[in-house]
């Protein structure tokens, strides 16, 4: 008689999730603790007369976007 191995789905499912790239997980900024965060970064960035307002996005490397300020970071943990 076949009996499924939780453990195995697991393993499965876990090796399938490392080899995904972040945008093929549909995460998104919007309506998370992180939007609240980036928020607060332009309130603060507004109020201290700085007028550069950077594009905060999730990554999986290193990088910019040629010619545009942004920030992205890719040691950002979704909780």
């Amino acid at each position: 008689m076949f009996k499924e191995n939780p453990a195995d789905d697991w393993h499965t499912e876990r090796e399938k999730l490392l080899q995904s790239k972040l945008y093929e997980l549909g995460l998104k900024l919007e309506g998370t603790r992180l939007e609240k965060i980036v928020d607060g970064l332009y309130i603060e960035l507004e109020s201290a007369k700085i007028r550069l307002k950077p594009k905060v996005y999730l990554s999986d490397e290193w990088g910019c976007l040629e010619g545009l300020p942004n920030h992205r970071d890719p040691f950002l943990s979704c909780r």
